[in-house]
């Protein structure tokens, strides 16, 4: 192409380069490989940066069971003398509950003597209506090690 009066040809690259390419919304959606699809993809060493958790909230009720397939930030709102059941010990897994109180009403944790608490007493509810307790659960596979991340919010 000449620069005086706009005529001639220019051939494009079919496999152009990007210099600095940047990904706004990554996704991964049913990953697969050559092979079939991926049943147990893992990342080593990632960096991730401002990421968001799923927070499960049902309705207020009386007795919650935690399924981390809802995600790994639940919180549950009581309406009665609640129980709170945990999923079984699998290792490396941690969750947090956050359990909102609905009136004065008690607190079980029911996870058989695999749950552990700081010196083997569970920590007593705030039982306040309209307070927040907030519990952090980490898994070895065999034991559940649960602790208080704050109470009386």
């Amino acid at each position: 192409m000449t620069t005086s009066t706009g005529t001639g040809s220019t051939v494009l690259s079919n496999a152009p380069t990007l210099a600095s390419p940047i990904i706004t919304t990554p996704s991964l959606t049913n990953p697969t490989s050559s092979n079939g699809t991926f049943t147990t993809p893992s990342l080593t060493n990632p960096t991730v940066t401002n990421y968001v958790e799923t927070l499960y909230a049902p309705a207020a009720g009386s007795s919650f069971t935690i399924a981390l397939s809802n995600g790994t930030v639940q919180r549950f709102t009581t309406n009665a003398n609640t129980t709170v059941t945990l999923p079984a010990s699998v290792a490396g897994k941690s969750f947090v509950v956050m359990v909102q109180y609905g009136g004065t009403h008690t607190l079980t944790w029911a996870g058989g003597s695999t749950l552990k608490w700081n010196a083997g007493v569970a920590p007593i509810a705030t039982s306040v209506n309209g307070k927040i307790d907030i519990f952090s659960f980490f898994q070895d596979g065999t034991n559940t090690y649960g602790s208080t991340f704050g109470q009386n919010f």
